[in-house]
This record gives C-alpha cells, sequence and structure tokens, in this order.
C-alpha cells in the first residue's frame, strides 16, 4: 500500500511538471504567435501608411498641376490683354494644360515653352511671322515636315496652328536641341530661333550673328525668368 502511494506520489509530481512543461511551451507558442501577429499587423499599418503617403503626393501632385495650370491661363490672358491679342479662358486654359502635357512627355521646363511661346507668337495660335513661321510656337513648314517625319506623321501645314500637334513639334525640337547643346539654353535659343549656324555664331561670339538671334535670346531668358517666379514655385516648389 505504501509503495502504490508512493507511486502515485511520483506520478503527481511527473504528471505536474509534465503539464508545468506543456503550459511553458504553450506559453511560448501562444507568446511567438502573438509576436508574429504583433508583426504582421505592424507591417500591415507600414504598407497602410505607405499607400496613404503615396494617395496623399499623387494628390498633392495633381493639385499642384491643377494650380499651375489655371496660373498659367491667368498669365497667358494677362499676356494677350497687354498686347491686345484676343482669346478666350478656354483657349489660354488649352495651351497652359497643353503646354504641361507635352513639357512632362519630353523632359522639358513648362515654364520654359511658356517664355519662349510669349516671345514667339504672345500665345498666339494663328500667328504667321514675316518669314514664313506658324502657329503658337512659330514653327518653320520645312521645320515641321522634318520633325513629323520623326514622329511618323503625315504632315499638313494646319497641324502648325492647332495647340497641341505644335507644342508637340516644338516639344521634340527643344528636347533634340537641348540635348544636343547640353543644356545650354542660350544655344538652344540660338538654334530655336535662327538654326545651327546662328548657334554656332553665338558660341563663337561672331559679328555675323544675325541681329534678331542676338536681340532673341536674353529677352526670352528675361521672360523666362520672371515667369519662375510667377508660376514656377506651383510645378517646382
Amino acid at each position: 500500500m505504501k509503495k502504490i502511494q508512493e507511486f502515485f506520489n511520483k506520478s503527481n509530481i511527473i504528471f505536474v511538471i509534465l503539464i508545468g512543461m506543456l503550459l511553458l511551451s504553450s506559453g511560448i507558442f501562444f507568446s511567438s504567435k502573438m509576436n508574429s501577429l504583433k508583426e504582421t499587423i505592424n507591417i500591415k499599418d507600414a504598407k497602410n501608411e505607405m499607400i496613404l503617403q503615396r494617395l496623399d503626393a499623387g494628390i498633392t501632385h495633381q493639385s499642384k498641376m491643377q494650380t499651375y495650370i489655371l496660373k498659367s491661363r491667368d498669365l497667358i490672358l494677362k499676356e494677350c490683354k497687354s498686347v491686345k491679342i484676343s482669346i478666350t479662358p478656354g483657349e489660354a486654359f488649352k495651351i497652359a494644360e497643353s503646354n504641361l502635357y507635352y513639357a512632362n512627355k519630353y523632359g522639358l521646363d513648362p515654364v520654359f515653352k511658356l517664355a519662349q511661346q510669349r516671345r514667339e507668337s504672345a500665345f498666339n495660335r494663328k500667328a504667321v511671322s514675316s518669314a514664313g513661321a506658324l502657329g503658337l510656337n512659330q514653327i518653320m513648314p520645312f521645320t515641321g515636315k522634318w520633325l513629323c517625319e520623326i514622329l511618323g506623321w503625315e504632315y499638313n501645314e494646319s497641324m502648325l496652328y492647332d495647340i497641341d500637334k505644335s507644342n508637340e513639334l516644338s516639344s521634340l525640337l527643344l528636347q533634340r536641341l537641348i540635348s544636343h547643346y547640353d543644356g545650354n539654353l542660350e544655344l538652344v535659343l540660338a538654334a530655336y530661333n535662327g538654326g545651327g549656324k546662328q548657334a554656332s555664331y553665338y558660341r563663337q561670339k561672331n559679328k555675323r550673328l544675325a541681329q534678331e538671334t542676338k536681340e532673341y535670346i536674353p529677352i526670352v531668358l528675361d521672360i523666362y525668368k520672371r515667369y519662375k517666379v510667377a508660376v514656377g514655385a506651383y510645378i517646382n516648389g
């Protein structure tokens, strides 16, 4: 009887030890699961926070773009009024919106395009120069044909009066000029205004540089400087 009692006592001790070990392992397992769950929640929270930040950045970006377009529209209307060019708010908005789109597409500063257009046509999409340059960006027909070949377009002179087509052609030209002249805007403007020969004359400080090109470069750069103050902060700030 005594031996039986001793056996049960030992069994109880072993049982208690086993239960203790089981509870301990369960606690460790549970703790591990809880920690894993917490990590998962934290990861999900971090991902959600990242998504929210991206959404917020996207909304902020879109808001800035819209503000830039509206500010540019108002600037165009003001400039046209100063030189007595008739333009509707809708046309001014279209020019500003198109400028931004094609500037982004070709990696340009839309404020630079805006400044150049002020000098080229004063935002008159129907402008025709004495030399035969046409439209908002004052593209010569032979230049327009060459750019259309690059884009795979069928050339039609009427496209030079179209805001979007004129902007795409001029943006492509500016992109190529900026690449060719390593971002030197003075040479870019010289080439846009008078061709590669005038850009060479400007670089060499050659007396054969055309007076028109000589005057054109600082005028556009001055407008560019003013426009960066007026609307540039909304796109680059």
